[in-house]
C-alpha cells in the first residue's frame, strides 16, 4: 500500500513539474515560425562571345520566374546588383539573336553567388561564382578573416574562348615587390581571393607565351571584394573588374 501511496506522489510530483516548465516558456518572445523563407542572392553576366545583349532570366521547378532583364556583353544584371531569389534548382533563359540557350546551376539556400555565360556558340557554358554566405557582410561580427583591414581580396575568372592565362600580375598598392596570382586559367577556369594591400594597381594578364596579353588599372578599397574577368577572343580581348562587397 504505502508503495502504492508512493508511485501516486512521484506521478504528481511529475506532472506538476512539466506544468511549471510549460508556463516558464514565453511564445511571445520567440514564437515558432510557422514556415520558412528560403532565399539565395544572384547576379548574372554576359560574358557570351557574340552576345551583344541577351534577355535574361531564372525560371525555378515550380514553374516561377525572376526576370533579370536585358543584359548587355560584358555587363552584369540588373544594374550591378544582386537579386533575391528563392533558391533551389534554377534554369537561366538567355535569350539572344532569335536564339534560346538554357544552363541549369543550384542557388543554395543564404548564398550570393554571380553566374557568368561564357564562350562562343557551340560551346556555352555557365560558371558560378560562389562568394558568401548572405549574411557574412562586412560589418558583422566574427567576420574579419573575409574582411582583412587595410586589405582588398581579388578574384580571377577567364572567359575568353582562345586565351590560357599564365598568371595574373599586380604592381602598385606601394607594395615594391610584383604579386602573381591565377596562374594557367584557362576559359571556364577561376582562380580563388588573393589578398592584397588596399590601393591602386596595375594589373598584366600574363599568356602562356609570357607575354602580355593585355592590362587594366584598378583601384582596391579597403575591407572589398572584387573579381576581375578576361572575355573575348585574344585579338579583342577585354577586361572588367566586379565589386563583389
Amino acid at each position: 500500500m504505502l508503495k502504492n501511496n508512493g508511485l501516486k506522489i512521484v506521478i504528481f510530483l511529475g506532472i506538476g513539474l512539466l506544468l511549471f516548465l510549460a508556463s516558464c516558456v514565453d511564445t511571445s518572445v520567440n514564437p515558432i515560425p510557422s514556415s520558412f523563407d528560403f532565399k539565395s542572392q544572384v547576379n548574372i553576366v554576359n560574358l557570351a562571345e557574340g552576345v551583344s545583349q541577351a534577355a535574361v532570366s531564372l525560371k525555378s521547378k515550380d514553374g516561377s520566374t525572376d526576370n533579370f532583364g536585358p543584359v548587355a556583353f560584358g555587363a552584369e544584371s540588373p544594374a550591378g546588383s544582386f537579386k533575391e531569389v528563392s533558391a533551389g534548382t534554377k534554369t537561366i533563359i538567355f535569350n539572344h539573336n532569335n536564339t534560346t540557350e538554357k544552363f541549369q546551376f543550384s542557388a543554395e539556400t543564404d548564398k550570393k553567388m554571380r553566374v557568368f555565360v561564357y564562350g562562343p556558340a557551340g560551346e556555352r557554358d555557365i560558371y558560378r561564382h560562389v562568394e558568401r554566405y548572405i549574411f557574412q557582410t562586412k560589418d558583422a561580427e566574427n567576420n574579419e578573416h573575409l574582411y582583412p583591414k587595410d586589405s582588398a581580396q581579388v578574384a580571377f575568372f577567364n572567359g575568353s574562348s582562345d586565351a590560357v592565362v599564365a598568371g595574373l600580375e599586380a604592381v602598385g598598392g606601394g607594395v615594391d615587390t610584383l604579386l602573381s596570382f591565377a596562374k594557367d586559367t584557362k576559359m571556364g577556369m577561376a582562380a580563388p581571393y588573393s589578398q592584397l594591400k588596399a590601393g591602386s594597381y596595375t594589373f598584366y594578364v600574363i599568356s602562356a607565351a609570357s607575354d602580355t596579353l593585355t592590362s587594366f588599372s584598378a583601384k582596391l578599397e579597403s575591407k572589398k571584394r572584387y573579381t576581375a574577368v578576361v572575355y573575348d577572343v585574344i585579338a579583342n580581348i577585354k577586361t572588367k573588374v566586379f565589386t563583389d562587397d
